[in-house]
């Protein structure tokens, strides 16, 4: 082999060894920013365990909390943590934080991050409610409603679904109307009232795909009017 050969060969080599040598660094350098990342993400995790109802004025607004907790369920943070997002969102809904409210009324009525609990339901949907959700006004209706067992109960659930109703909520206003046209949950038959709604639901955009209000309207306003 010619001495050139042995100069080119041995370039070619030093050349791949550096090579080797720069990316093994990078691969260890990515591996160390992973594992610290890690630990960072887990530290952080951590530290939001010391926050409760004293510690947990380090945040000054209600906002802050719920954002924590929003990180927790929709971040970086395991299960583990999930107590953890509830009691920040505990927090801000008693510093009357109504998205707080709501998202705890959505969690223990889902059942998904925790066993349905109908009660802490209707206690949190109710706050938010007062405060003017629209979402939560509809939902505690729905809840109400399934769990009357009485008029005056039944009466409330349908006065919150009509709250929500006036607020432009197609969807509590079809409710309404598919409730006095068949009478759901045991609530008195009532055509004329049931076309009353169907026609606001209708006039909000709310479509009517099951063709309640055509079935009800051809006969009711014979004698509605």
């Amino acid at each position: 082999m010619s001495r050139t050969a042995i100069i080119t060969q041995l370039i070619v080599y030093l050349a791949f060894a550096t090579l080797m040598f720069f990316w093994g660094s990078y691969v260890l350098a990515k591996q160390t920013d992973t594992r610290g990342g890690s630990s960072q993400i887990k530290s952080e995790c951590s530290q939001l365990e010391e926050i409760n109802p004293v510690a947990g004025q380090v945040f000054q607004k209600a906002e802050s909390l719920y954002e924590a907790a929003l990180n927790i369920f929709h971040g970086p943070c395991d299960v583990d943590h999930y107590k953890l997002g509830i009691n920040l969102l505990e927090l801000a809904a008693g510093r009357g934080y109504i998205k707080a409210s709501y998202l705890l009324g959505e969690i223990f009525y889902a059942g998904q991050i925790f066993p349905t609990n109908f009660d802490k339901s209707k206690h949190y949907y109710l706050q938010a409610a007062q405060k003017g959700h629209l979402a939560a006004q509809h939902e505690l209706g729905v809840i109400m409603l399934k769990e009357a067992t009485n008029e005056d109960q039944q009466y409330e659930a349908l006065r919150w679904l009509g709250i929500a109703a006036y607020q432009e909520d197609g969807l509590s206003a079809y409710l309404l109307g598919i409730i006095h046209q068949t009478g759901l949950h045991g609530i008195e038959k009532n055509p004329c009232l049931a076309l009353d709604w169907h026609e606001q639901a209708t006039e909000m955009g709310f479509s009517d795909t099951a063709g309640f209000y055509d079935k009800l309207s051809a006969a009711a306003h014979q004698y509605c009017n």
